[in-house]
């Protein structure tokens, strides 16, 4: 036992300096990568953009546009990507490296046995770690920068360039530490170095596969199943690997240079952005710490194990073992297909021995024996007979998800999803351009994902309707009618025309607690003829039927459904036929009218619209969209006219 004024011989620096002798390497190693990849690369790539356009005799702004080219490259793409990249090597390396005396006991009592604190022994490492990335890339930045200036600063990029250089350096600190942390805390708590690697995999990645397995399970198990409450990016930010990479991308990119609409668009809001990133933050410093307060208490016994900290191993048999056999009992389900019920047998078995088998690899890992598979099997059963419980309650919808309805109380506000697939809702997902005349635009290039674009608002009554309306379910494969008031079922009727329904995907913003988001196919006809009803509805969902998206280019009228085209309706007659179609359209608009019964259709019109090709390379890129325009026996003015221009050879008879 050391006394504290022995301790206090040793200081930081010195501690750092000793440190630094045993790793002279890894400082080599990370200077000669972050040169390579970094300065002369730079270069190399200036001089191949360059000479594109030196000996362009046909451009006058070449050498211009060649620098123009190059910064944008090295600052936009090149390096925030390269320099992520070596931040996650690196980290992983001076991590696992820095701290390797954990793995070994004779190591671990002779670094113990020095008159120093576990906390400056920590300390001594973990910012020898930052000094054998940070320094190199400093270096490598700032000759990046010399290069740049020298060539392009004469053309005026010499802030776009300084400016970039500090990005690119914030984002990859931003990176490393993430990253860094996760593997410090990784190593703490293993006994060897393959433990840790496979503990970074479980801290960094087992609550996102937890989020997507449950997706999983409920997609294939619940009828009414739309998504979890919480989106999957707000998983991501817990994740050390996966949110510190993209945050440090997005920052080396110079995200923070675009304006509020910009951010806004790829994170919903402003607030959402710095939420995320400060729950990045966050967790990279809980990560920190908790490895930090594990180091200084850690024992030499605990080297040369698996694991090092006995809860955090059961933690991690258990998790992963309920998710091996969550997984496998899914993965039954798609590849066999059996009826009646005898599949849930299937995955519940399957399901039982993929768990166990994935509890006792885990457990022979940590305790490095093969003797080790079965060294709790009184927890191997008890983590199995958990599993199966949670599989059962999916199976079986123990928890009552398909039918649980809410209080029409409860409800704030409501929206429902647009695009109805049994009303053939062509063009929903396309919205006029405002910058070129004539095409359009997906909307998910100018609105992203956000869901207010894609849905309409509804009364809370009508939203109660329809979480309360009859509705059809799968019971083994086989429908049914589900009333959820009374909670009764009854047989569907396929061929007497009985029962028609339709699949509305609805969100209840309710007063407390998280939105009540569900999918039905309902079935009750005046609760679906109020829904298409709602002022606004027709035009979103029907935008080419009821003529928001303006004029189609070209009009085909096709025989057989679509199996022949023979017949182009002149340019000089197409907007007068289009125009009839849509007032038809609006006249008679109704739940039965737009397709919610079988019926035969008298022509059959082909539209062809032009998308704009917002992704391709080349200007003025677009692609071609053709959209059905099937006639019935309502729509009696076009008809007519279409009869009366020749048409009558080409009506569907099928």
């Amino acid at each position: 036992m050391t006394s504290q004024k022995s301790q206090n011989k040793l200081t930081l620096l010195k501690l750092m300096r000793e440190d630094l002798k045993h790793r002279r390497w890894m400082l080599v190693l990370s200077s000669f990568v972050q040169l390579f990849f970094g300065p002369i690369a730079v270069l190399f790539g200036f001089s191949e953009i360059e000479q594109q356009y030196y000996y362009s005799m046909d451009d006058p702004n070449g050498v211009y546009k060649a620098m123009l080219s190059a910064v944008a490259r090295v600052t936009k793409s090149y390096l925030p990507l390269i320099m992520i990249v070596i931040a996650i090597v690196g980290a992983l390396i001076v991590g696992i490296g820095g701290y390797r005396h954990l793995f070994n006991r004779k190591m671990t009592d002779m670094v113990n046995s020095l008159p120093v604190t576990r906390g400056k022994q920590f300390d001594s490492i973990y910012f020898n770690n930052w000094l054998i990335w940070l320094v190199p890339q400093v270096l490598s930045l700032i000759l990046c920068m010399v290069i740049m200036l020298v060539k392009a600063a004469p053309y005026g990029f010499s802030s776009m360039i300084l400016t970039s250089m500090l990005f690119v350096l914030i984002g990859a600190a931003l990176c490393f530490a993430c990253m860094m942390h996760l593997v410090i805390l990784a190593v703490v708590l293993s006994g060897s170095i393959f433990n840790a690697l496979l503990n970074v995999v479980f801290i960094g990645f087992d609550l996102i596969v937890i989020y997507f397995t449950i997706d999983l399970m409920c997609t294939a198990c619940f009828d009414t199943y739309v998504q979890l409450p919480l989106f999957a990016s707000d998983i991501c930010w817990i994740s050390a690997p996966s949110s510190g990479a993209y945050f440090g991308g997005l920052i080396a990119r110079g995200f923070f240079l675009q304006s509020g609409e910009e951010i806004a668009e790829v994170f919903g809001s402003v607030t959402a952005f710095y939420l995320a990133l400060a729950a990045t933050i966050i967790v990279a410093i809980v990560n920190l710490v908790i490895a930090y307060s594990i180091y200084v208490k850690r024992k030499s016994e605990d080297s040369e194990t698996g694991i090092s900290n006995k809860i955090y191993g059961l933690c991690i048999r258990c998790v992963n073992s309920v998710l091996g056999g969550l997984f496998i009992a899914e993965l039954i389900n798609e590849l066999l297909y059996m009826r009646n019920g005898s599949l849930k047998i299937w995955q519940m078995f399957f399901a039982a021995v993929a768990s166990a088998v994935v509890f006792g690899v885990i457990d022979m890992i940590h305790g490095r024996s093969f003797k080790g598979f079965f060294s709790h099997w009184k927890q191997m059963v008890a983590v199995v007979l958990a599993m199966e419980a949670i599989l059962v309650s999916f199976l079986y919808d123990i928890t009552g998800y398909d039918k649980r309805i809410i209080s029409e109380s409860s409800i704030d506000t409501a929206m429902v999803e647009v695009y109805l697939y049994g009303m053939g809702s062509d063009g929903s997902n396309y919205i006029k351009d405002p910058e070129r005349e004539g095409m359009l635009i997906d909307k998910e290039i100018v609105y992203g994902f956000n869901r207010e674009d894609y849905y309409i608002e509804i009364p809370v009554h009508l939203a109660y309707k329809l979480i309360t309306a009859r509705r059809v379910l799968w019971k083994n494969y086989e429908r049914y009618i589900f009333d959820p008031v009374t909670r009764s079922t009854e047989e569907y009727v396929e061929n007497g025309n009985r029962y028609y329904y339709e699949d509305v995907n609805i969100v209840a913003d309710r007063k407390v607690g998280f939105d009540f988001v569900r999918s039905y196919n309902i079935c009750d006809k005046d609760v679906l003829e109020e829904l298409i009803n709602v002022p606004g509805f027709m035009e979103q969902a029907f935008p080419f039927r009821s003529g928001e998206l303006g004029y189609p280019q070209r009009i085909w009228v096709t025989d057989r459904m679509g199996n022949r085209r023979d017949i182009e309706i002149p340019p000089e007659l197409m907007e007068e036929v289009f125009d009839t179609s849509v007032q038809d359209f609006k006249d008679n608009y109704s739940y039965d009218y737009i397709g919610m019964v079988d019926r035969d259709f008298v022509y059959c019109l082909e539209c062809e619209y032009y998308i704009e090709n917002r992704y391709a390379d080349e200007e003025d890129a677009y692609w071609i969209n053709t959209m059905q325009l099937y006639l019935s026996e309502d729509d009696v003015r076009t008809i007519e006219l279409l009869d009366e221009l020749g048409f009558e050879d080409y009506k569907y008879t099928g």
